[in-house]
């Protein structure tokens, strides 16, 4: 059984999907994310790719996120996310788009929507910085906004340019980055 690991829905517990492609942060991990991130989740604008059973953005809801967007692929897996957002917070405010992480940040892209966090745990094996690229460069994620991205203890070593690492720290086999955008004109102006 997972759980809900703080904040107003702390305890209530979050279906699964019964597929071996859903690999759902541990608790551990889950509240060393939301100690680094602290106040910052506060009324926060949430982009949660990746979102599987909805984890993360629920872990976000209940420590205060204002609203969470989130991003899944598989179909199956976005009926229990739907599930679980409605038997949690009992409402539909937070849109679910069910696409691919490219398409959504297309779709996103074409919104006047900014996000102050974006959420982020791909499966280990794929390579994030491709998505980490067009998050850095397409404008939906606030200057000075964090990029919080799980990864596999020996994978994403390589810190795309416009961002930053503001943390990382190690939790068994896994591994979180805590990234900042920041807006590569005005460094480069700075440093001119």
């Amino acid at each position: 059984m997972i759980r809900i690991t703080g904040g107003k829905f702390k305890g209530r517990v979050i279906k699964i999907p019964k597929r071996l492609k859903v690999r759902p942060t541990r608790a551990m991990v889950r509240e060393a994310i939301f100690d680094m991130i602290g106040p910052k989740i506060v009324n926060a604008t949430v982009l949660d790719l990746f979102s599987g059973s909805g984890l993360l953005g629920l872990e976000a809801k209940s420590r205060g996120a204002k609203q969470i967007f989130f991003v899944e692929q598989d179909k199956t897996t976005c009926k229990t996310l739907k599930d679980n957002i409605a038997s949690l917070t009992g409402a539909h405010d937070d849109p679910i788009l069910c696409n691919t992480v490219y398409k959504a940040i297309k779709r996103l892209n074409h919104t006047e929507i900014k996000f102050d966090i974006v959420l982020m745990d791909p499966p280990y094996e794929m390579d994030a910085v491709p998505i980490l690229n067009i998050l850095s460069t397409t404008g939906i994620v606030k200057t000075k906004g964090w990029i919080v991205v799980e990864r596999g203890k020996h994978s994403l070593e390589v810190i795309p340019e416009g961002l930053e690492e503001i943390r990382k720290k190690t939790y068994g086999y896994s591994k979180v980055y805590i990234l900042r955008l920041f807006n590569l004109q005005e460094e480069r102006e700075k440093t001119a």
